[in-house]
């Protein structure tokens, strides 16, 4: 015989931001599901089995209180003639925490509008920090800060401070935005 053919269509590969996660399959099968498991497994801990709800073949479950981590799903489904298919996974984090930024720094604090400056920022996060920016107009103009290399948390600018948007009155308050991989800002 032949297993029933399953789609993950939910969660998607990758990282989220959101604690809800929906898992959802849809099974083309001849002979109807009988039963449908999905079991979900932390990084580096025991797996959690949960039973899927059948809908006219697409198969869910909700959860709506994921804890960060990385997680494999796999999905056994099974059909009336007992052929299991559980072959099926998909691997995604979730991650609900903002970047940590620490250590902000600038070479010197009396400048020009035009002098260039240096600015230093450490930003942490369990996932990776996909952009770090810098303003001094509450973002409406952004300077990207770079990765500065050989680091894995260091993020650095050259620029002034009329291109960072500062005012020419001789007082700037500088905003750093940062964004981690799962699109916590």
């Amino acid at each position: 015989g032949v297993s029933p053919r399953v789609t993950i269509t939910s969660p998607a590969a990758g990282n989220t931001s959101s604690a809800t996660i929906n898992f959802n399959a849809t099974v083309l099968e001849n002979n109807p599901e009988s039963s449908g498991t999905l079991q979900l497994q932390p990084t580096g801990q025991s797996a959690t089995n949960y039973t899927l709800t059948n809908r006219s073949g697409n198969w869910g479950f909700t959860n709506l209180s994921m804890p960060d981590s990385r997680y494999t799903a796999r999905f056994h489904i099974n059909d009336s003639y007992n052929q299991m298919n559980n072959s099926q996974t998909v691997t995604f984090t979730v991650d609900t925490t903002r970047p940590s930024v620490l250590n902000a720094s600038v070479n010197d604090t009396s400048v020009s509008s035009t002098q260039i400056i240096q600015i230093n920022i450490s930003i942490t996060d369990t996932n990776m920090v996909n952009s770090a920016n810098v303003s001094g107009d509450s973002g409406a103009t952004n300077i990207s800060l770079s990765l500065l290399a050989g680091t894995a948390s260091i993020f650095q600018a050259e620029t002034s401070a009329s291109s960072l948007g500062c005012g020419s009155d001789g007082t700037c308050t500088v905003t750093f935005y940062n964004k981690d991989a799962a699109g916590n800002f």
